[in-house]
Formats: C-alpha cells, structure tokens, sequence
C-alpha cells in the first residue's frame, strides 16, 4: 500500500489546528456516526462512496476516516484509482 495515502492522527490534527482546508469524509455507518462524529465532516458509508464519486471534491485535500483505520485506507486507495489523488 502507498505509504503517500496514510496519514497520522497527528498529521489531521496539526493540520485541522492549521486550519487548512480540506474535506473529512466518514466512511463509517450510521450507528458509530450516533456515537461520535467529527464536526464539519461529510458522512457517506463505504459501501455508498462508489455513488458519490462525482461530488466528492477535486480542489481540496479529502481526509478519508473510519473507526479502525481499514475501511478508511481502502476507500482511499479506491478514490485514487478513480481520479483523486488528493486524498489520505
């Protein structure tokens, strides 16, 4: 996996303290949404990301997060196949 597409919680959270601009893209479900949800983020479950593709933005840095970690680096290693390599 291209070490390019990760990114550490320090990295989001110096750059979120930055205030730069960029996009947080959720790719977890509903129920863990209820339980904690980043301020400001766009929620669109992994499964649904494939629809979203041509709203997704192209101008800005996309930060891609989940619970774990997985289902974030495999959305993102999916957006940059499709065309957006702005994205962590």
């Amino acid at each position: 996996m291209d070490q390019s597409m990760e990114m550490s919680v320090q990295q989001f959270d110096e750059m979120r303290r930055n205030e730069e601009t960029m996009t947080v893209l959720d790719v977890r479900n509903p129920p863990e949404i209820a339980v904690c949800a980043f301020d400001g983020s766009t929620n669109i479950p992994m499964h649904e990301v494939p629809g979203y593709l041509d709203r997704l933005p192209t101008d800005e840095k996309l930060v891609v997060v989940c619970h774990h970690g997985a289902r974030s680096l495999q959305v993102t290693a999916w957006l940059h196949q499709n065309g957006i390599q702005q994205c962590h």
